[in-house]
C-alpha cells in the first residue's frame, strides 16, 4: 500500500468533505435555529454513544484481521452476524428507554434513533473490511458520498420546512448512500460463520471497545455535560467550535486510517525499523497545519464563529481558541493510539483511553459550572494531554518513539512570526466581513509558508504531499 498516495487520497476527501459539511452546517445555523440545532447534536451524540453497546469493537478487530490476510471471508461474515446481534440488543434497550430519551431530547425519535444506529455501525463496518483489504484509498469517495449526500438533502429539506427532522432524515440518508457504496465496493466476499474466528474478534474487540471509538467520546461527553449544566442553544454553539476546529480532525483522521493497516502488517512481518521511522513521519504533516491554526484561531475565533455561522454562536469564541490548541497533542496522540493497536496492544490503549476519558469527565464537571463552555473545551484539551503522554508512555515501551524536533521548532516558530504580523495587520483593520476574514486568512498562510520555505527540508515535506494528489 502506498502510504503517502492512500493519505493524500483520504486528506483530499476527508479536506472535500468538511468544507461540504462546514458550509451545510452554517447554513442549517441560518434555517433551523439554535434550539433545533442544538437538540440535533444531542441526537448526534446519542447515537454516537450508542456505537460503544453496538460494535464493542468488533468493526476494528474484523479491519485488523482482514489486513493480516488469511480467512477474510469468513472473518468478514463473522463479524456481521455478531454486529447483527449486537445491533438487535440494543434496539430493544433503545425501545425500552424511549420515555426517557425523549425526555432529554424534547423530541420522540426513537425510531430514528434505531434506523440511524443500524445504518451508520453496518455501513462503517464494511469500510473498515476496505481498509482491512489495504485499500484505505478507495474509501475516500464513499466517504465524500456520504458527506454530499447528507448535507444535500438536509438543504433540501430545511428549506422546505422540515425543520430538525429534516437533519434527522437527511442523516440516515447519508448513511444509507454510504452502506450500499460500501457494499459494492469491497472485494471480500461473505463466507462460512466460523465460531473460533468469531472468539478471534470478540478477544480482540474487547480491547478495542473504548480505542474504536476513541476519537469521539470526548466530544459527546461534552455535549451530553453541556446540555445538563446549559440550554441546547449553548450545545449549538460549542458544537460549531468543535466542528471548526474538527477541520485537523481531516488530517489527524487522514493520518490515523492510512497507518493502522500497514503497521499491521508490517507487524506481523516484524518489520520494527520500519514502524519506528513510520512514526515521525506520520506526526509531522500535523504538526506542520496544527501549530498555525491554533495561533490563527487566538486572533479570529470571534470573527470566525460570527461570519460562518451568526453572531448568536460567538459565546464558544474561547473555547473554540482552547479546542484549537488541544489539536497538537490530539493529533501526536491518534498515531501512537493508532501504533498501539497496530502492534496488538489495544489493552494498552485501552487503559490509556478510560484515563482520559475518566479525566474528561471530571474536569468538565468541574470546569463547566464556573466557566461554561470555555471549561468544557479546557477539560477536554487537558484530559487529551493526559492521555497523549500516557499513550506516548506505553508505545516506549515497545518501541524507539520519537519525534522530528526540528520540524516542531520550525513550525512553532514559523507561527510565532504569522501571528505577531496578524496581529499588527488587525491593529490598523477591523474585519467586517467574510472577505476581510479570508483576506486576513490568507495573509496569515502565505506569511507561514514563507516562513516554513526557509527551510529545505520542509519544503520538501509540504511539496511531497501535496504532489501526492495529482
Amino acid at each position: 500500500m502506498d502510504l503517502i498516495k492512500s493519505g493524500a487520497k483520504i486528506l483530499s476527501a476527508r479536506s472535500i468533505s468538511s468544507g461540504i459539511k462546514f458550509l451545510g452546517l452554517a447554513y442549517f445555523a441560518r434555517t433551523v435555529g439554535a434550539t433545533e440545532l442544538g437538540i440535533f447534536f444531542m441526537f448526534q451524540a446519542i447515537l454516537s454513544f450508542l456505537v460503544i453497546p453496538s460494535n464493542l469493537g468488533i468493526r476494528l478487530a474484523v479491519e485488523k484481521r482482514i489486513s493480516e490476510g488469511t480467512n477474510k471471508s469468513k472473518y468478514l461474515t463473522t463479524g456481521f452476524l455478531i454486529k447483527a446481534l449486537l445491533l438487535f440488543v440494543v434496539s430493544i434497550s433503545i425501545m425500552i428507554t424511549s420515555d426517557y430519551l425523549t425526555m432529554y431530547l424534547g423530541e420522540d425519535l426513537t425510531l430514528l434513533l434505531i434506523i440511524a444506529l443500524a445504518a451508520r455501525e453496518l455501513s462503517d463496518l464494511l469500510i473498515a473490511t476496505i481498509r482491512g483489504e489495504l485499500r484505505v484509498g478507495d474509501t475516500a469517495i464513499i466517504q465524500l458520498a456520504y458527506a454530499v449526500s447528507w448535507i444535500g438533502a438536509g438543504v433540501v429539506l430545511t428549506t422546505v420546512g422540515y425543520g430538525l427532522y429534516g437533519l434527522v432524515y437527511s442523516l440516515i440518508f447519508g448513511y444509507v448512500v454510504k452502506l450500499i457504496w460500501a457494499f459494492y465496493r469491497k472485494r471480500t466476499t461473505f463466507g462460512r460463520p466460523n465460531l473460533t474466528l468469531g472468539w478471534s474478534l470478540v478477544s480482540y474487540g474487547i480491547y478495542s471497545i473504548i480505542p474504536s471509538i476513541d476519537g469521539e467520546v470526548h466530544n459527546w461527553m461534552d455535549i451530553f455535560l453541556i446540555s445538563i449544566f446549559m440550554t441546547p442553544a449553548a450545545v449549538a454553539a460549542y458544537e460549531f467550535a468543535w466542528r471548526v476546529s474538527q477541520a485537523f480532525k481531516v488530517l489527524i483522521g487522514a493520518i490515523s486510517e492510512t497507518i493502522f493497516p500497514q503497521i499491521s502488517a508490517w507487524n506481523e512481518s516484524d518489520s520494527v525499523k520500519s514502524l519506528e521511522r513510520l512514526i515521525p513521519r506520520a506526526i509531522t504533516p500535523g504538526l506542520i497545519f496544527v501549530f498555525p491554526a491554533a495561533g490563527g484561531a487566538w486572533l479570529l475565533s470571534e470573527e470566525i464563529l460570527r461570519f460562518a455561522f451568526g453572531a448568536e454562536y460567538t459565546v464558544a469564541a474561547a473555547a473554540l481558541v482552547i479546542l484549537m490548541i488541544g489539536k497538537a497533542p490530539r493529533m501526536i496522540r491518534a498515531v501512537i493510539g493508532k501504533c498501539l493497536l497496530g502492534i496488538n496492544r489495544a489493552d494498552r490503549v485501552t487503559i490509556a483511553s478510560i484515563v482520559d476519558i475518566v479525566g474528561n469527565i471530571a474536569l468538565n464537571l468541574l470546569l463547566i459550572p464556573s466557566y461554561g463552555l470555555a471549561g468544557a473545551a479546557l477539560g477536554t484539551t487537558l484530559s487529551l494531554t493526559i492521555g497523549f503522554l500516557v499513550r506516548w508512555w506505553y508505545l516506549s515501551q515497545e518501541l524507539t518513539v520519537t519525534i522530528d524536533w526540528k520540524t516542531a521548532t520550525w513550525c512553532l516558530g514559523a507561527t510565532t512570526v504569522m501571528t505577531i504580523i496578524l496581529w499588527a495587520i488587525l491593529t490598523v483593520i477591523e474585519v467586517s466581513s467574510i472577505l476581510s476574514l479570508m483576506a486576513v486568512i490568507t495573509i496569515g498562510a502565505v506569511v507561514y509558508f514563507s516562513v516554513l520555505a526557509l527551510n529545505h527540508e520542509l519544503r520538501a515535506e509540504v511539496q511531497s504531499v501535496m504532489g501526492s494528489f495529482s
